[in-house]
This record gives structure tokens, C-alpha cells and sequence, in this order.
């Protein structure tokens, strides 16, 4: 998706454009798995600037969508981006919930890379709750999976906020 790499080069504006569209097209033409991947991709979109209530929104939404239409992977996803926001938001609790739930579906799945990004979410969880062992754990698990797979994320997939100490500052 166009908002993606917009993304991804640091186009933030571009990327909610792009993303925008592609939502209200997949509405329009009543494409639930798209609509899915635009919500999520705005969702991280608003994350990274910040927003992580607008975020939130965005993946309850999506999260509406793959129950109803049994989206296990677009599940995985909206569950690992909505224990960022929800981290982001300072509700680690809830952050913890959906964190827990992520890895679980993407292995189910065989889907190594949706693992990958569940665990990277858990480590910043366990990092941010003083969880030192876990944090460890959940590292050194997603470190072997890009080992094995060659999976290189998105680093918008894995940043901060913008503004915070680690944020991307795009």
C-alpha cells in the first residue's frame, strides 16, 4: 500500500492521504479486508504521531471487522498495533490484554513475521512495567525469528512515538 512506503520514507502526510483514500475506497466497494489493512495502517499512522486514543479507535474498529468476517491474521496485527497505542495511552493493563493475545493467533497462523511484531510489542510492554525477564525473553524470541526468517520490519512497526525518547521524530 501506497501509505505504507509513504510511511515508511517519513511521509507521514502523504501516508494519511493515501491511507484516507484507500479507506474510503474499500467502503465503497465494500472490501472488509482492505478496509482492515486501511484502518490498522491509520491506526499506526496516528500511533507514531502520538494520538494513541485516535488509534485505538481506529483498531476497535478493525478488530469489529475480523471477528466478523474471521480475519485471524488482520487479528494478529490489530492486536499487536492496539497493545502499542494502548502502551502509547499509558494503559498497560489493556496494552498487556491484546499483547498476550497476538502472539498466540500469529503462531497458530505459521505467521512468523505477525510473531515478530507481537513480541516486539510484549518486550516494550515488559520494559515499560519493569518486567526486566520477560522483556529479555520476548526479545531474544523475536531476535531468533528474524534469524530464521530473514524478516525485516518496517521501522515504523516498531517505533515510538513521535515526541518520546525513542520516537522516530518524522
Amino acid at each position: 500500500m501506497l501509505a505504507r512506503i509513504r510511511r515508511d520514507t517519513g511521509r507521514l502526510d502523504l501516508a494519511d492521504t493515501h491511507a484516507e483514500r484507500a479507506l474510503r475506497r474499500a467502503r465503497e466497494t465494500g472490501d472488509p479486508a482492505n478496509e482492515t489493512d486501511c484502518l490498522i495502517t491509520l491506526a499506526g499512522l496516528h500511533r507514531l504521531r502520538g494520538r494513541p486514543d485516535r488509534a485505538v479507535a481506529y483498531l476497535e474498529e478493525a478488530l469489529r471487522i475480523t471477528h466478523r468476517c474471521d480475519f485471524r491474521q488482520q487479528e494478529a496485527d490489530a492486536r499487536t498495533q492496539l497493545a502499542r497505542a494502548r502502551l502509547a495511552a499509558g494503559d498497560t493493563d489493556l496494552a498487556s490484554h491484546h499483547g498476550d493475545r497476538a502472539p498466540a493467533i500469529a503462531r497458530a497462523l505459521e505467521l512468523r513475521p505477525a510473531e515478530h511484531r507481537a513480541l516486539t510489542a510484549l518486550a516494550a510492554i515488559a520494559r515499560t512495567t519493569g518486567a526486566t525477564a520477560a522483556e529479555a525473553e520476548h526479545t531474544a524470541q523475536s531476535l531468533r525469528i528474524r534469524e530464521e526468517t530473514g524478516y525485516h520490519p518496517s521501522p515504523a512497526d516498531e517505533s515510538a512515538p513521535v515526541g518520546t525518547p525513542n520516537g522516530t521524530g518524522r
